[in-house]
């Protein structure tokens, strides 16, 4: 008898966690869905460089251990990164694609570690952008090839000098700043 009644406490327990958790990830998401992120049927631009990865996770800017749940966006997986004419498109596999105009870009760079993967040094790749109401976030990439890394960071970093013109304040750079 004792036996199960500490088999049904723990059950309990187990089952209370579980709940807990999933109610926890789903205000995560209602909180979330707020960013208003675009989807990729959305003005998408010829492609200039398409890779695959790992896609990481998206975090707030100064906050690379916390996991945002934006839709699209909200789960680790394989992924295709592109860089089209008209900004980055992210298509995990499995979720739907995010488009992110090069007018929300404001910076790529290598970075060591991000939420669920702390990697050697440099060996990730953050995206710096904004939300469309306004929040800085930041979309953390494991491209497998070190060539892959670079050319994603030099292609984004040209094509946002381009627009440099027509948006001085914009500050795209290679290094990892100090957090």
């Amino acid at each position: 008898m004792d036996k199960v009644l500490g088999t049904v406490v723990v059950f309990a327990l187990i089952a209370t966690a579980l709940t807990l958790m999933a109610l926890s990830w789903q205000r995560r998401q209602r909180r979330d869905i707020a960013l208003g992120i675009a989807s990729a049927g959305s003005d998408r631009g010829v492609s200039i460089l398409s890779l695959m990865c790992f896609y990481v996770a998206t975090t707030p800017a100064n906050n690379p251990l916390e996991r945002l749940g934006i839709p699209g966006l909200a789960f680790r997986a394989r992924a295709r990164v592109s860089i089209e004419t008209t900004g980055v498109v992210i298509e995990p596999q499995g979720e739907i694609a995010t488009v992110i105009s090069l007018a929300q870009v404001q910076s790529v760079r290598e970075a060591s570690v991000a939420i669920d993967r702390s990697a050697g040094r440099n060996s990730l790749t953050a995206l710096d952008w904004t939300a469309s109401n306004g929040q800085a976030l930041t979309s953390f990439f494991r491209m497998p090839r070190r060539g892959d890394r670079q050319l994603f960071i030099a292609g984004l970093s040209q094509l946002v000098n381009a627009q440099t013109n027509t948006r001085p304040s914009t500050d795209v750079s290679t290094k990892e700043s100090t957090q």
